[in-house]
């Protein structure tokens, strides 16, 4: 079996086994467990003495089907090699993953006596592909762009919120320089922000312009931060990329109306949908000295006109306010009151 000078017989065969980093059993021809080495104690939670005289069916989690198992024992029946990916359950009710090799074990004239499986450990492994499919999913389907870049601002990922904010496909987008994303007037932006990421900082919301494919140019806010190789150099940098064109339009108008308010010559009196009073706002150089109650639906025929304010979601929108132009009665220069 073995050459005259090979360092290694049957007894080295064996420590060999025991030294292996995979898990190693034996088995006899009806599957009875007749060996097995401390990798595969690790890997089940189970001892030798607890494994030995068992069927390897005790392992199995429940994971795979009769049809599964009946195509492996048809397999190394017929003196192949069976590969596959198993999932079996630890002795501490937890599963794991592991590759899996079964070999028939042949005597001098080619009859089967048994099996041998050499079970490789691939749980971190999975756990690890099963997180990156994960992240590459919230990635791809987020509403935001998110793309990567290298030290130099070469594109090297761009998700679909991407495409739909600055219009152009990752086809197009990846290979080309990041400063295309930017409006002209904000590359020196551009400068300092991947200047500080090169230096392994994190940028959070910082706000600029950037350009879209069609020219137009609208307002984002960007969080960045650098990718490190394990010895702690900037290999990559990733940024998130919020289009706020809506939250300054808001922030816009909310300054204007609040601009209309405190520049009316009017008082202004706001009521909630209950009735109760929310506020009175009168003229600077005024004092509100009467003050409307509103009951039921009767609204005073005296006031000019009705404003509705509306909170707006996703599902509705809903009356939050009324406001009314208080006629002068209701109100007097402080010099009068």
């Amino acid at each position: 079996m073995f050459e005259p000078d090979c360092p290694v017989d049957g007894a080295g065969l064996l420590q060999a086994a025991e030294q292996a980093a995979d898990g190693i059993v034996v088995t006899d021809k009806s599957g009875k467990i007749q060996y097995v080495n401390p990798a595969f104690t690790t890997l089940t939670g189970y001892s030798r003495a607890e494994a030995i005289g068992q069927n390897p069916r005790f392992l199995r989690s429940g994971c795979h089907s009769a049809a599964f198992y009946e195509e492996l024992w048809n397999t190394i029946l017929s003196g192949k090699v069976w590969r596959g990916d198993v999932t079996n359950r630890h002795k501490n009710g937890s599963f794991y993953n592991h590759e899996m090799q079964i070999a028939p074990i042949k005597d001098s004239e080619g009859a089967t006596t048994g099996f041998i499986a050499i079970k490789h450990d691939v749980t971190e492994s999975r756990v690890r592909q099963q997180s990156q499919s994960l992240l590459a999913a919230i990635v791809e389907n987020s509403d935001d762009a998110m793309i990567a870049t290298t030290p130099a601002g070469g594109i090297i990922a761009w998700n679909r919120g991407a495409e739909v904010i600055f219009g152009y496909s990752s086809t197009e987008a990846i290979g080309t320089h990041v400063s295309m994303l930017m409006a002209p007037e904000s590359l020196d932006n551009l400068k300092y922000f991947t200047g500080q990421i090169l230096q392994g900082f994190t940028i959070s919301q910082y706000e600029s312009l950037c350009l879209r494919k069609d020219g137009s140019i609208f307002p984002v806010s960007v969080t960045g931060a650098p990718v490190k190789s394990s010895t702690g150099e900037v290999v990559f940098m990733s940024a998130v990329l919020r289009d706020i064109t809506r939250h300054d339009e808001a922030e816009h108008t909310q300054a204007l109306l609040a601009a209309i308010v405190e520049s009316t010559p009017d008082a202004i009196h706001s009521v909630a949908p209950d009735g109760s009073s929310v506020g009175t706002t009168a003229p600077k150089h005024c004092s509100v000295i009467r003050a409307w109650k509103p009951s039921g639906r009767t609204s005073p025929s005296s006031f000019q006109r009705t404003i509705s304010k509306r909170r707006k979601d996703s599902q509705r929108s809903s009356l939050i306010a009324v406001s009314f132009l208080l006629p002068r009665r209701f109100y007097l220069p402080k010099a009068v009151a």
